[in-house]
């Protein structure tokens, strides 16, 4: 094969050192970056635009551009808490809807302490600690209550005191703030308090449309749907099928958090049937479901950056997540569950470990039980292998050439042939089996096969006929014994 260049003349006699440079790339693509994909509100009085992917530096940054203690910052902090080693967080700005109605809860105070002491509420996961003097009203109690909620800025909610009864406002308007639980854990004698489990009759979500009617081409791998209704995982779901396209070459996967009973999570998936979605479940924990979401985004995108790409986060803590009361599951529960595309996690002492994590895919089209896209780990083991493709059949030697048959014995350097594409495939299942990602070598490459297309000269097929490995899950052991006769 004779060498070619492209700025050197063929035709030189005079005398002269040509160097001539071209980026070629040699074996295989790097590691995809992972990309997390924060979708939120933010509080108002800020600007940011509307519906444009913005690239987060560091918490601070979300902060600033989105409130402390608004949907976004907080999502950001969970997302930033596995490091942002290897990953990157973007946040999605949405508005509220115009209709929005802010989710609320009157915690009610009577009686006189009889005591110094503290009044000790649970918001959002957060403890808020307020100190009672001995003698101090309801009215006073109340005040102090409300002070100290607001000093807190990075809490998702305000509050506001009226005659003994604290009133605490989500910042963010629609359903999101009826995520956020409401624990009473210590009052002064005398004190009477009343305190909701949550805040609710947050109503009226805003629409996905426009926020994912344009993302460009850059690749984001997981994204986290802060919503719990039908309408908002539906969308996420949408997007995912069409990142999936032959053309955009872009699948993400959605994780949305639960807080729920097992039962009810089990009744929320109802008839939701995609590989494209993850519920992640922490029955009972105080953290807010978008907040549980966004931390197991970032632990699952930097598990999955590098050398673990495609391999189980079984025992991986999900950071700044509270254990629930709720969440001791038997096997069968679990097993059960997952066949239902129920994922499962664990209380560790206050912090929550990662299970076996699910896509909610449990049939095909068809209507026939399936187990292809059981759990989520396929996915990122298809995000890398996409990638992977992409880039080597989008690089030279298949950019600006032309297609010749096998059988041609002499051809240019520009010219390949299926024979060349089926060479770069095998090095594609090669890097593939070194990575833990195929698991039969021989028999993925031996039924390689690459072909010009039949009614179009210029076309080649290639068709890889992969064997994903599988990540381990279940071991089972026999001891077989007997007594020496």
């Amino acid at each position: 094969m004779s060498i070619g260049f492209t700025l050197v003349p063929s035709g030189a006699a005079a005398s002269a050192v040509f160097v001539e440079q071209e980026n070629v790339r040699r074996g295989v693509p790097a590691p995809l970056q992972h990309k997390v994909l924060l979708v939120g509100q933010y509080n108002s009085g800020f600007t940011p635009t509307d519906d444009v992917p913005q690239l987060l530096q560091d918490v601070a940054d979300a902060q600033q551009r989105y409130g402390r203690g608004s949907m976004l910052a907080l999502m950001a902090a969970k997302a930033f808490a596995s490091g942002g080693v290897g990953y990157d967080v973007f946040a999605l700005p949405v508005a509220d809807d115009g209709s929005a109605i802010d989710a609320d809860a009157d915690v009610v105070i009577s009686g006189t302490a009889t005591a110094a002491g503290t009044i000790a509420i649970v918001i959002a996961g957060v403890r808020i600690a307020t100190a009672i003097a001995s003698g101090d009203a309801a009215s006073a109690a109340a005040t102090a209550l409300t002070a100290s909620i607001n000093a807190n800025l990075d809490l998702p909610v305000t509050a506001s005191a009226s005659t003994g009864t604290v009133t605490i406002a989500a910042k963010n308007g629609g359903t999101v703030g009826n995520q956020i639980a409401l624990v009473l854990e210590e009052s002064p004698a005398g004190l009477s308090l009343t305190v909701p489990a949550a805040l609710t009759d947050g109503a009226n979500d805003p629409s996905l449309t426009s926020a994912f009617a344009d993302l460009g081409d850059t690749w984001y791998t997981e994204a986290v749907c802060p919503y719990l209704g039908d309408t908002e995982i539906s969308a996420f779901e949408a997007l995912g099928v069409a990142r999936m396209d032959p053309l955009v070459k872009r699948p993400l996967l959605t994780f949305v958090g639960y807080t729920d009973t097992r039962a009810n999570l089990i009744t929320a998936l109802g008839d939701r049937n995609s590989e494209f979605s993850s519920f992640i479940p922490v029955h009972g924990s105080p953290t807010p479901a978008f907040e549980i979401a966004s931390s197991f985004a970032g632990m699952w995108a930097r598990h999955h950056a590098g050398d673990r790409v495609g391999r189980p986060v079984v025992g991986n803590t999900i950071p700044g997540v509270l254990a629930g009361t709720g969440n001791e599951l038997t096997y069968g529960v679990r097993d059960t569950g997952i066949k239902l595309g129920a994922s499962w996690t664990r209380n560790l002492g206050s912090g929550v470990v990662a299970g076996d994590t699910a896509t909610t895919r449990t049939e095909t089209n068809q209507g026939v039980a399936t187990d292809a896209f059981r759990f989520a780990v396929i996915i990122p083991n298809l995000q890398y292998k996409i990638n992977a493709a992409d880039i080597t059949f989008g690089s030279s030697p298949f950019v600006q050439a032309v297609v010749i048959s096998d059988d041609v014995a002499a051809a240019p350097a520009f010219a390949v042939r299926p024979k060349t594409a089926k060479a770069y495939a095998i090095q594609l299942v090669d890097d593939w089996v070194n990575r833990g990602l195929t698991a039969d070598r021989d028999g993925v490459v031996d039924g390689i096969t690459a072909e010009i297309h039949p009614t179009n000269a210029g076309r080649i097929n290639v068709l890889i006929p992969d064997i994903p490995s599988a990540g381990l899950r279940i071991l089972a052991a026999k001891i077989e014994w007997d007594f020496l006769v």
